[in-house]
């Protein structure tokens, strides 16, 4: 499938290899979490509708003692719960207010005329990543079709209870399902509708 036939709010399916990274030292440094994946997303998605749907779920009865149960690494109490949804609710209403930095080396990805949302093309500074086109949605699926023989990338732990419970909230939220891959031009990936 060409990147041409994608369409607005629609599901698309990626077969792609992961980036991966590099760990170790001196001759045992080695790329590790090169896995070959196919992952779904729903793409033309507004990010806006997400957030806003994002800070409703923080807002939700419930979801103090979710994050808490959420904590496996360390003890979240209320108070640290609380403290993170509040700092991860914050963060979205900045989203909304338009506080973050935009990125102005994309441009966006158009069919006949019309910018599909969810899709936009590398055109900045670095002349290795030109013509990249970054896929963004909501992942629906995801499937690992061949392991990086060389293992995976050892997961980071959360260094507190406060950074934990930060990252189980966005885990629970809407938010937290969203995902971006970079398609290099002329990589090996491929794109097909579900």
């Amino acid at each position: 499938m060409k990147i041409a036939q994608i369409t607005p709010n629609s599901e698309i399916k990626i077969e792609t290899t992961l980036k991966g990274a590099q760990r170790g030292r001196g001759a045992d440094r080695k790329w590790l979490g090169r896995h070959r994946v196919a992952a779904t997303i729903k793409i033309g998605v507004s990010y806006e509708a997400l957030v806003m749907s994002s800070m409703d779920a923080l807002s939700a009865e419930d979801i103090v003692e979710k994050v808490m149960a959420g904590c496996t690494t360390h003890t979240c109490d209320e108070t640290t719960a609380k403290n993170a949804i509040t700092e991860v609710y914050e963060s979205l209403a900045k989203t909304l207010r338009g506080e973050h930095t935009p990125q102005n080396h994309y441009e966006a990805y158009e069919v006949d005329g019309s910018a599909i949302s969810g899709v936009k093309v590398y055109n900045g500074s670095d002349d290795n990543k030109v013509g990249d086109i970054h896929l963004s949605g909501i992942r629906t699926g995801y499937e690992v079709l061949e392991e990086d023989t060389n293992g995976s990338v050892p997961k980071s732990k959360a260094r507190n209870a406060f950074t934990e419970a930060k990252k189980v909230a966005r885990k629970l939220i809407p938010v937290g399902q969203w995902v971006q891959y970079r398609l290099s031009a002329g990589g090996d990936w491929s794109i097909t509708t579900v």
